[in-house]
């Protein structure tokens, strides 16, 4: 039961999100998986404020959201059943995408068996104390915090073993949105990463060491999302993963405002240009 708990909340309920997410925003970009877990981090952004200020548990909270996301999911499931029958994306076994597969097993596996998190993660330290409290102060591991309480889970089990199956596929499957094809990008991407195994220090930037950390989920995963959606103009999903974002970090605001800032330059000296063109021609 407690495997199932620890898939639905951090796998299948995600998935099920993204599904209604693209229901409802049809010319978004993003994929299922990555949207629902923005939607996901989003909303226990909102529901941590929430919690401290009324003080409610976390096991009464859990109990409760683990209720809300079953009747949410069986909702998604009803209103995005039509949609999927019989158009479920193919995958084309080509020799390149075979041996990008294998890869990410393999660096998932490597990361899970073979490599500690950095010391600067505390992610398992902030469970022990809530699991002897009940109370949690870091609100950015809520979603890891509701988990634990509902199964009991040792925390180091949780978080190095299980947490890693469903967040570096998620950022597997951003990257891969990225990249559109060009298998070099992925090599790229995932070259300049694994060198930050060897490079201590850089806790944001180690996601084959603490995927789950939200520095790491936030700097690596979520702030390029916020770009990209920004330059796409796809405002609702900026918001959702701004939101998303700033539950893993108090000071994730101003890498949003950098953010935008860059953006709005980019788009200046895109018209700039245009214009310039537009003369000589």
């Amino acid at each position: 039961m407690s495997v199932l708990i620890i898939a639905y909340l951090c796998g299948v309920f995600p998935l099920l999100l993204g599904a209604m997410g693209k229901h409802f925003l049809k010319k978004t970009t993003l994929p299922i998986y990555v949207m629902g877990h923005a939607i996901q981090f989003a909303v226990l952004f909102l529901c941590g404020a929430v919690i401290n200020f009324t003080k409610l548990s976390i096991l009464s909270f859990a109990r409760g959201y683990l209720v809300v996301s079953i009747v949410v999911g069986i909702f998604c499931v009803i209103l995005t059943y039509r949609e999927w029958k019989g158009n479920l994306p193919t995958w084309k076994p080509s020799l390149w995408n075979v041996i990008i597969l294998l890869g990410e097993l393999g660096m998932m596996g490597g990361s899970i068996l073979f490599l500690m998190p950095h010391w600067l993660d505390m992610t398992e330290e902030s469970l022990y104390q809530l699991s002897i409290s009940g109370q949690l102060d870091d609100m950015s591991v809520l979603l890891y915090g509701m988990t634990q309480q509902l199964t009991g889970m040792n925390p180091v089990t949780l978080v190095r073993v299980f947490l890693p199956l469903f967040f570096l596929p998620l950022f597997y499957d951003t990257y891969h949105s990225f990249a559109k094809g060009r298998v070099w990008y992925l090599i790229f991407a995932y070259i300049i990463f694994g060198l930050f195994i060897f490079v201590p220090g850089y806790i944001g930037l180690e996601v084959f060491l603490n995927i789950w950390n939200p520095t790491t989920l936030a700097i690596s995963v979520f702030l390029p999302l916020f770009f990209v959606c920004l330059m796409q103009r796809t405002y609702i999903e900026t918001v959702i993963v701004a939101l998303a974002m700033q539950g893993f970090m108090n000071q994730a605001w101003l890498y949003v405002l950098a953010i935008v800032i860059v953006a709005v330059g980019v788009q200046i000296g895109y018209r700039i240009a245009d214009k310039k063109e537009g003369k000589q021609s």
